[in-house]
């Protein structure tokens, strides 16, 4: 699906999702990106689910984390499992609790050297 957008800079096709945003505050803006989006959906007989829509958001789900103008943020609920959870005492633990932050390197620049010794003690 993503070679049909392939042309399109404010359109993204993720798996079965699309996700069609603009960086300017002008509805005429958002609303012709729209129209070209859904444009190539018709003509190549894809269906979308209008219940699925967000419209003039500043922010969408997308892919577990929030997509805006400021680019891709964590999803709030996911900061605070990370912060609930228990400290690991095994090393089964250590592998769940690093396995559940691997995505956040994205959001942490310094995510490798913060989690370098956990890394360490998880190998032995």
């Amino acid at each position: 699906m993503s070679k049909l957008f392939r042309g399109l800079k404010n359109t993204k096709s993720f798996y079965d999702g699309i996700c069609m945003f603009t960086k300017s505050r002008k509805i005429e803006d958002h609303l012709e990106a729209l129209r070209k989006t859904l444009d190539i959906l018709r003509d190549n007989k894809l269906h979308v689910k209008l219940s699925k829509f967000v419209f003039c958001a500043d922010e969408i789900p997308c892919l577990g984390d929030f997509a805006g103008r400021n680019g891709a943020q964590m999803d709030p609920d996911n900061v605070q499992t990370i912060k609930d959870w228990p400290v690991p005492r095994t090393q089964e633990e250590l592998q769940s609790f690093l396995d559940l932050t691997g995505y956040v390197r994205r959001f942490c620049p310094d995510y490798a050297s913060l989690a370098s010794n956990m890394f360490t003690c998880s190998r032995f």
